[in-house]
């Protein structure tokens, strides 16, 4: 990435990609929340996907997840290199970090 990224919609990541955050920020100012969003990254598919480059993924608080992962095996877990911050943790009840739903649907929570 070459700049900080206002990401205000759910992104679905659907085939094995490296994404390089260079230092970089990816956050949602605005609500993604819904009933077919939950995350700022869905990764979907079973794809692969390394995230490297000592950035951040800042999901809005208590609104999102920052990394969503759909009905993968555990060979497509995100891979995570260098320093990744997951940040909008504020509280117990807060949606953030990395969610893993195998459940065969998409984006309920």
């Amino acid at each position: 990435m070459l700049a900080d990224v206002e990401q205000n919609t759910q992104l679905a990541i659907n085939k094995d990609i490296t994404l390089e955050l260079n230092g970089k920020t990816i956050k949602n100012t605005e609500d993604i929340w819904s009933d077919n969003a939950n995350a700022i990254l869905s990764i979907t598919n079973g794809a692969k996907v390394t995230i490297t480059g000592n950035g951040t993924i800042d999901a809005k608080e208590s609104d999102c997840y920052a990394i969503n992962v759909v009905n993968c095996e555990k060979s497509c877990l995100p891979h995570l290199q260098d320093a990744l911050e997951l940040r909008a943790c504020q509280s117990a009840a807060d949606r953030c970090g990395v969610r893993v739903d195998n459940s065969r649907r998409h984006g309920s929570a």
